[in-house]
């Protein structure tokens, strides 16, 4: 058989590998609409905790914001890892983590979060309305932004990072 009868199986197999739009479907390339030196975007949601978080709010503060879904398995991997970071912070007044649901109603995540043991703040959003202004797809997605707003650091599905990796970037916007 030639290369050319293998390269639609081989490019399908390759696009199953992660959590995106269909759960099952991951797209060649970043599809990140916030781009490392923006700014990040208008919006406002409220947290788990009662917390109204706006990206105003999060200015003065290294802000850590994290988009899943319980269902993508990429998720359930990485959420372990960004709580441990979030330990490590989580006294740190200079520092805000919030984790935003995509599509994925509040009874759903607070189960997940008291099954998984989690205390990193959530907002659980039904649809995809603050979602869509950071990425069109692919999940788990984060972004991490200095004092001013400004991302530094956006990690999608590809190469997620593990605590150490969380750790410096948050240092990196310290003061």
């Amino acid at each position: 058989m030639s290369i050319r009868k293998w390269l639609p199986v081989c490019m399908l197999l390759w696009l199953l590998a992660s959590c995106s739009d269909s759960e099952s479907v991951r797209s060649a390339g970043d599809h990140s609409l916030v781009q490392v030196g923006d700014t990040l975007p208008v919006f406002s949601v409220m947290s788990s905790d009662g917390i109204q978080y706006s990206n105003l709010s999060l200015k003065g503060s290294v802000s850590v914001l994290v988009f899943f879904n319980t269902d993508c398995s990429d998720c359930r991997q990485e959420l372990p890892q960004i709580e441990k970071a979030y330990k490590v912070y989580q006294d740190n007044p200079d520092v805000k983590w919030l984790a935003i649901s995509r599509e994925e109603s509040s009874e759903a995540v607070s189960s997940y979060w008291a099954t998984a043991g989690l205390d990193l703040p959530y907002s659980a959003q039904q649809d995809r309305k603050v979602y869509n202004l950071f990425a069109s797809q692919d999940i788990p997605r984060i972004y991490i932004a200095d004092r001013q707003g400004r991302v530094h650091f956006i990690y999608s599905d590809v190469e997620m990072p593990d605590e150490n990796t969380f750790s410096e970037a948050v240092r990196a916007c310290l003061p």
